[in-house]
């Protein structure tokens, strides 16, 4: 088992090479905080955020440090938005938000039910209807 200084560095390095190819023009890691947000028990891990105060992550959903093997588990947002929908179906507890709060049951349930919170799951009938083109809008 890693120690949580074992975790908080893969975290960091994480961060800098994850995060890096996303920042155009800034060094490293610069510009983002990595936040620890909650400790998991089964699976044994723990989940970070990043913020930026300059920059849009759009479509980060953070990552879980394994603690038993330090391997490293990213999830986008859309996986957090179909495992909060899979575990509330009702309506959405804060419509104003743009983004389900992340807690340790989401995070759970992706992490045991990847294939119900994979998009491919959605049945057809959501789609139908839906226009399949790719629209040019340039030259």
């Amino acid at each position: 088992m890693l120690s949580d200084q074992e975790i908080r560095t893969l975290a960091e390095a994480h961060l800098q090479q994850a995060y890096r190819t996303r920042a155009t023009g800034l060094e490293g890691s610069q510009g983002f905080e990595l936040i620890r947000m909650f400790d998991l028990d089964d699976p044994c891990g723990v989940y970070f955020a990043v913020e930026s105060s300059d920059t849009i992550l759009l479509g980060d959903g953070g990552f879980l440090v394994d603690r038993s093997e330090g391997s490293i588990l990213h999830f986008g947002s859309g996986d957090l938005v179909r495992a909060s929908r899979a575990l509330n179906p009702g309506p959405m507890s804060n419509p104003g938000s743009m983004f389900p709060q992340v807690t340790p049951s989401v995070i759970q349930f992706l992490l045991k039910h990847p294939e119900e919170a994979s998009p491919s799951s959605v049945g057809a009938s959501a789609y139908q209807g839906v226009s399949r083109k790719w629209w040019q809008f340039w030259k």
